[in-house]
């Protein structure tokens, strides 16, 4: 059995439309830069080259992409359970777990972002909610697994917390237990999310103090 490689390493996890708001890095030659763009100024990479690299039609970015059915009728149903508790408190927050077989050349992470660039948007509610979506793609093949965050909820987490919570998984993924690993990756992520707010009422609150203080 091939070794389990988590593939979410800082600056190889791309957000959907444009670079991360935090610390970017180009998908095409992973020069950083600090600047939100459209477009990377050095070699010209942007979410359309990404949909160039793959030239096939991404399937609709539902909450199950399972065409080999990996994952159980009963895993599906435990899924969605912790999703809609986690969606009571995150309610524009939208996850999808894609599991498929890749061929061993593709990039993970640059195959993340194209499915979030090129994936079909079904109507204005999904258009709006694009931007706050997570991918977790998983290539059975080979064993890798990544994390693609939609740009409007990269900026309020830490890529190192997407990161733990694969590496704590690490043994289901690498055993192909997906059921056990997707549902404890939603649970770590409803506490990924949880800190995140904490962390930008926290910067929200400092600012308005610092607002105050500066017209005293």
């Amino acid at each position: 059995m091939s070794g389990y490689r988590d593939e979410s390493d800082p600056g190889e996890v791309y957000p959907a439309a444009r670079f991360a708001v935090n610390t970017m890095f180009c998908p095409g030659c992973r020069r950083a830069f600090p600047d939100p763009v459209e477009q990377c100024p050095a070699c010209g990479y942007s979410g359309a080259s990404a949909v160039d690299k793959f030239p096939f039609a991404a399937p609709a970015l539902d909450r199950f992409i399972d065409p080999d059915n990996h994952l159980s009728v009963e895993d599906c149903e435990k899924i969605d359970r912790a999703l809609d508790e986690l969606e009571k408190e995150y309610p524009q927050v939208r996850f999808s777990f894609c599991l498929v077989d890749l061929a061993e050349a593709t990039d993970l992470r640059e195959f993340g972002f194209w499915m979030m660039n090129a994936s079909p948007v079904r109507g204005p509610v999904e258009e709006r909610l694009r931007p706050w979506s997570v991918l977790l793609l998983v290539d059975n093949a080979y064993c890798r697994v990544s994390v693609t965050a939609g740009y409007a909820i990269e900026p309020f987490l830490d890529e190192e917390e997407w990161r733990s919570l694969l590496r704590l998984e690490e043994r289901y993924f690498r055993e192909r237990e997906y059921g056990a690993a997707i549902l404890r990756f939603v649970k770590g992520a409803a506490h990924v999310l949880s800190e995140a707010e904490k962390r930008v009422r926290w910067e929200l609150s400092g600012r308005r103090r610092r607002g105050k203080e500066a017209r005293w």
